[in-house]
């Protein structure tokens, strides 16, 4: 994941789009499910930051 390697996370792109599940983006649910991954994603991101060395 690219977001992994550059150490950040962004909600732009189709990366965090393909991490949430098969839903309409017209979903009344879709932003509060897209915000809640996006946020779980920094957590990951920050958490193994840096562990492995380069990639």
């Amino acid at each position: 994941m690219t977001s992994l390697k550059r150490e950040y996370a962004s909600e732009n792109g189709t990366e965090l789009n393909a991490l949430l599940p098969k839903m309409s983006p017209l979903n009344p649910q879709y932003l509060t499910k897209k915000q809640k991954v996006f946020q779980k994603l920094t957590l990951f991101i920050e958490k193994f930051k840096g562990v492995g060395g380069q990639l």
